[in-house]
């Protein structure tokens, strides 16, 4: 149903359709295009598909065309060139886990830019004091953050990338504490902080806990 419904022709996909299956002409977006590779290794993970395995590499091979700055290596929330385009640190550290931890994609040039540029995307997208995980960052002219919020989920995905990184158990024991003190609490977590660090969203997405989950899981892999 992807494959023949979804395919752009180039190795990616289209973001959403029409009810009736009609092109809403989004064209391919990161999230979704992150969420597919997930799927795809999930289904390598419990079986043989070469089909699968096929469609995984020719989109890490798109991703890297289309999707990764080429002076930076950080990879965009839109393809290059469209108008009004920033990246997201959660999402540059949730794509690192991913490829860094599958045997296929690890050593690809799409990992081996969110490879170099993972210390960019420290600098510019994480506090160096509080370890928080800015929302989203610019790329143009002026530059910095375009929208500072912390994010639970950006706080997680930061903290299971960690969890690959050489030498890296004081900043993964680091980051373990803030995400406890700033993002938990005994009823559940705080979905967003603004950026003074005060708590600006009350309510508890049923989005989070997937994004907690696999972060407890990469602990407990890291730990083990």
């Amino acid at each position: 149903m992807i494959a023949r419904r979804f395919a752009t022709g180039d190795g990616l996909y289209e973001a959403s359709l029409d009810r009736d299956w009609k092109t809403l002409e989004t064209g391919p977006l990161q999230n979704p295009l992150m969420h597919l590779a997930e799927a795809f290794l999930a289904t390598l993970s419990v079986r043989e598909d070469l089909a699968v395995q096929r469609g995984l590499v020719e989109l890490c091979t798109a991703m890297q065309k289309r999707f990764i700055d080429p002076q930076h290596g950080v990879l965009m929330e839109k393809p290059l060139g469209a108008m009004d385009n920033w990246f997201e640190p959660g999402h540059q550290f949730e794509w690192y886990f991913l490829l860094e931890s599958s045997d296929l994609l690890r050593g690809s040039k799409l990992h081996a830019s969110l490879e170099r540029a993972f210390a960019f995307t420290e600098q510019l997208g994480v506090d160096q004091q509080t370890g928080t995980v800015r929302a989203m960052l610019d790329l143009g002219p002026n530059g910095g953050s375009r929208d500072a919020t912390q994010r639970i989920w950006a706080q997680a995905e930061y903290l299971r990338a960690l969890t690959l990184r050489p030498d890296s158990e004081a900043a993964v024991m680091r980051q373990l504490q803030a995400l406890q003190q700033r993002s938990l609490h005994a009823g559940g977590w705080y979905e967003c902080r603004d950026e003074q660090g005060e708590v600006s969203r009350q309510d508890m997405p049923s989005t989070t806990p997937y994004h907690l989950a696999t972060c407890y899981r990469g602990l407990a892999e890291y730990l083990s």
